[in-house]
């Protein structure tokens, strides 16, 4: 899914709340990283149930699953990050070399379901679609 830099920006000041907020640098490319399906989705700290951040989540764990959702727990973590957690959230697994981050991650995504897809359309409505996992 394409996110231009208009949509960037709107998601940034829906997710800040403010009408005027502005890209920091590497910004926008980090926004439209996530959201073209490009990304892996790493939530460090997150309020419950309000804010951007944690409608991103969120909409990941429950509609998108196109990568795994990180959130760090204990310390100064967030209120909505133990939400999170609940919801299917992984919690991060506190890497400490590029090494360990790639195996984290490919370990959580060799843990996913796989997507399914639909080869072709019913003829009428009472014929399930045919699936590739059914053949």
């Amino acid at each position: 899914m394409p996110c231009n830099a208009a949509r960037a920006l709107e998601l940034l000041r829906l997710g800040t709340q403010k009408n005027d907020a502005a890209f920091r640098e590497a910004q926008e490319e980090a926004i439209r990283h996530v959201v073209e399906n490009r990304g892996r989705l790493l939530v460090v700290n997150s309020d419950f149930n309000k804010g951007g951040t944690w409608t991103g989540a969120v909409e990941q764990l429950e509609k998108f699953r196109f990568g795994p959702v990180f959130v760090r727990v204990g310390g100064q973590a967030g209120k909505g990050n133990a939400a999170l957690v609940r919801k299917g959230a992984l919690p991060w697994p506190e890497p400490t070399d590029a090494s360990a981050l790639e195996g984290a991650i490919v370990q959580a995504t060799s843990t996913m379901a796989p997507e399914l897809r639909q080869d072709s359309l019913p003829l009428m409505v009472e014929e399930p679609p045919a699936r590739i996992a059914d053949r």
